[in-house]
């Protein structure tokens, strides 16, 4: 599972601004059973300035 998350943390690390069709909510999370969105699950794939723009648009409850 660790691999995973940390494929999926470089994945949303990236900057992908020279691809016109993917905007900046574009994540990929590792999803298993017992995810806990609330209880910070997601910083384990996504970045803490991406999940700050997801929470800006409010697409992820905040804090």
């Amino acid at each position: 599972m660790k691999l995973w998350h940390e494929v999926a943390y470089d994945v949303n690390a990236t900057n992908w601004s020279d691809y016109p069709l993917l905007t900046d909510e574009f994540v990929l999370f590792v999803d298993w059973l017992d995810i806990d969105v609330l209880d910070g699950d997601l910083e384990k794939s996504i970045p803490l300035w991406k999940l700050e723009i997801l929470q800006s648009k409010g697409l992820l409850p905040t804090t």
